[in-house]
């Protein structure tokens, strides 16, 4: 183990208690912060960016509860030169949307060059696609999401390749991170992002987590240690206050 990679995981079990301060009752610390550790080791350029950015990054994918890497792909640490940012995936959008209450399903789905697929729009709105059965199924030419809504809506909405790729120029992790890695996965939670907006949903942890991705393509992204810090002192405090409330009530017994 490098010493950088020694030095991260002292720092992530530092900061364990103020991680697990943030994260919602059904996650748990220790494998969130394995995953965190895991991401750091399989991309040495995490390791390359300040300490601050990395951990403000991990406190953000905890804020809103979506892991940052694993085999879930629910979000990734993307370094940016010196600073490293938290950009939550698809899985992780189909995820936040789930729990909101008002999604029943949301699916997403690349459509390839050997495929069969066909959309309408207007009275009649219909959407097929025929997955082609070949072993070579060409490129990406189009993806399209589908959202089952409580009380038996669905809404759609599907993008050509040529609009998915007008907004992968325009986002400054165009041409590195999981848009290289991962083209298909950043594709699909492009065309997730535009239906919700046709979508009943509106949680915290889901405008959370496109205000992050609307960082990081517009490079809106300002680390700062010192709130980072307060943060964790905060969530320190209120630890220590339950811990005194239980003694006391002990105590009183």
């Amino acid at each position: 183990m490098s010493n950088a990679l020694v030095e991260f995981q002292g720092a992530l079990a530092a900061k364990r208690n103020a991680i697990a301060g943030r994260l919602p009752s059904h996650m748990s610390a220790d494998r969130f912060v394995k995953i965190a550790m895991t991401a750091a080791a399989k991309s040495p350029k995490i390791l390359q960016c300040t300490q601050e950015s990395v951990m403000l990054s991990i406190m953000a994918a905890a804020e809103i509860g979506l892991e940052p890497g694993g085999s879930l792909g629910e979000g990734y640490l993307v370094p940016y030169g010196s600073t490293c940012q938290f950009i939550p995936g698809y899985r992780g959008l189909i995820s936040l949307a789930r729990r909101s209450g008002q999604i029943v399903s949301l699916e997403a789905h690349a459509v390839y060059a050997e495929d069969a697929f066909d959309v309408e729009f207007g009275l009649d709105c219909k959407l097929s696609h025929k997955p082609s059965m070949a072993k070579e199924r060409g490129d990406i030419v189009a993806v399209y999401a589908i959202a089952r809504l409580v009380g038996g809506g669905i809404q759609y909405d599907y993008m050509t390749r040529s609009e998915v790729e007008d907004i992968r120029k325009r986002s400054r992790a165009g041409t590195s991170g999981p848009w290289v890695t991962d083209f298909a996965e950043m594709a699909k939670k492009t065309v997730i992002r535009r239906l919700f907006k046709m979508l009943p949903v509106s949680t915290e942890m889901l405008s959370k987590a496109l205000e992050l991705q609307a960082q990081a393509e517009s490079g809106d992204f300002d680390p700062s240690l010192e709130v980072m810090q307060a943060d964790a002192q905060a969530t320190d405090d209120l630890n220590e206050a339950a811990k005194e409330a239980a003694k006391n009530r002990e105590t009183s017994k």
